[in-house]
């Protein structure tokens, strides 16, 4: 299955479990909107939201397809807003839970999800949180007091979990506008949704969702934090209370989960380490030959014409290095091609994870580095043959130094001398050195300090009459 077509499975899943939570639940209306990063012929979806309007209150859904403040990605959460104000500000669900002080342990933010199924799964598990929260939200909404008490507990939660100081009576400048900080909340609520969708997707909670026993170590980092959320703390007392707990169904996501730490950093896979070792050595070894080719025909032409020319014989072993890295590149477009032939049997959860980690946005940004690299490496293959001292019958082109084109030219009757100079503390190699008539000396150690030149350098100078001291 195509990425496209994969990825349309998961949003056209996601409207059509909305919509059904929407009609379970009691809602009026199911809204689908999206936001998309990136130009129009290349933009990928950043979030995709189902607003679910009931009599007095709003849930929204969530899904975030790549995570800006994490390496985890495709991520469901809920936002919860007390009345159908536009100056309302929603507050995520499972801080709700702890304002409304419920203990909830059906996980409210959920990652990795890879597939049609996994979504219907993610949706489900929100939807029953919502549906167990229903009656406490319909009387926290006609009740003023009570829907204030839940913006500012948000209010201090943020202040509490995030050090920002969004005190009541501060205010923050943007441009000519003074904004309080419920504003400030206002305008940035995706940013701060992203902070706790990060928070509530790793430690603790990530090895909650994967069904592992949640180590002491994150225990400690929640109950020992002055910057817990409260949400955060009561669940590890749930956790520690040794009592069992509802852990829903998330089976269809449960592959993705087991790619990831519980940091939310990716493990280390040895059977996919190899397969892209391979293909980069493959694709490296098919990529040489054409740097080389290159490198060797800028290189026959620059000796066109010249009775010798001193270069560095090993140059040539650069190309590789070029090919190397070029290869690096390319095998992330050829990842899949050789992940199915190596390892049949586990491509297409492969597959399905690859689709949501990469999307439209890391192609084009592969695209710019390859871009880059391949360039680079063209132009450091036409450069380092270029870099020689060329004698023609008209005497000497010093293009030693690797950006210089077109190089000096010096008539023989310039050379004054030419030395030989042994190897010593400063230069570890024996060198010839052309001394010119301007007292410039030309360092031959810098182009070759393997002395291959000698015979043929000597016999060239003695032929235009050039001392030659050794």
């Amino acid at each position: 299955m195509e990425r496209n077509e994969r990825l349309e499975a998961i949003y056209s899943e996601f409207d059509a479990a909305a919509q059904g939570l929407c009609d379970d639940t009691g809602g009026i209306l199911c809204e689908i909107t999206s936001e998309y990063k990136g130009e129009e012929e290349e933009r990928e979806l950043k979030y995709r939201f189902a607003k679910i309007y009931y009599g007095s209150f709003i849930c929204e859904l969530v899904y975030t397809a790549h995570g800006t403040l994490s390496l985890i990605n495709s991520i469901l959460g809920c936002v919860v807003y007390a009345d159908k104000s536009e100056d309302t500000i929603g507050v995520p669900l499972p801080l709700v839970t702890d304002f409304l002080d419920r203990d909830v342990t059906v996980p409210m933010c959920i990652p990795c999800i890879s597939n049609a199924a996994g979504m219907k799964q993610a949706v489900c598990c929100i939807g029953s949180v919502i549906a167990q929260l229903m009656p406490q939200l319909v009387k926290l909404s006609p009740d003023s007091e009570k829907k204030e008490a839940l913006t500012e507990f948000y209010r201090k939660e943020l202040n509490t979990a995030f050090d920002m100081e969004l005190e009541l009576e501060q205010e923050k400048e943007i441009g000519e506008e003074q904004l309080t900080p419920y504003e400030i909340m206002r305008l940035e609520k995706r940013f701060y949704f992203d902070l706790i969708t990060d928070r509530l997707t790793s430690g603790a909670f990530f090895q909650y969702m994967k069904g592992e026993k949640i180590s002491p170590r994150q225990l400690k980092k929640i109950t020992e934090s002055k910057k817990s959320f409260g949400y955060e703390k009561r669940m590890a007392r749930l956790w520690q209370s040794g009592q069992p707990y509802e852990i829903p169904d998330l089976s269809a996501i449960s592959d993705g989960l087991q790619l990831y730490d519980s940091n939310g950093v990716q493990k280390p896979n040895l059977r996919e380490f190899w397969t892209m070792f391979l293909s980069w050595f493959v694709l490296a070894i098919g990529i040489a030959p054409v740097y080389l080719l290159l490198y060797f025909a800028v290189q026959f032409f620059e000796k066109r014409g010249a009775e010798y020319v001193v270069s560095d014989p090993s140059a040539w072993i650069y190309t590789f290095l070029f090919a190397g890295i070029t290869g690096m590149a390319v095998s992330y477009f050829t990842r899949l091609w050789f992940y199915r032939l190596l390892n049949k049997k586990q491509y297409d959860a492969y597959e399905e994870m690859d689709h949501v980690v990469n999307g439209a946005g890391a192609d084009k940004l592969m695209r710019v580095i390859l871009g880059m690299i391949v360039s680079a490496s063209i132009v450091a293959c036409v450069l380092l043959p270029m870099q020689n001292l060329k004698f023609t019958g008209g005497g000497l082109w010093d293009n030693s130094q690797l950006f210089s084109l077109q190089g000096t030219h010096y008539s023989y009757a310039e050379i004054e001398r030419v030395y030989f100079k042994p190897e010593d503390q400063k230069q570890f190699f024996a060198s010839y050195v052309i001394v010119l008539s301007s007292g410039k000396e030309i360092n031959l150690f810098n182009l070759d300090d393997s002395l291959s030149y000698e015979e043929e350098l000597t016999a060239l100078m003695k032929e235009h009459g050039i001392k030659v001291e050794k």
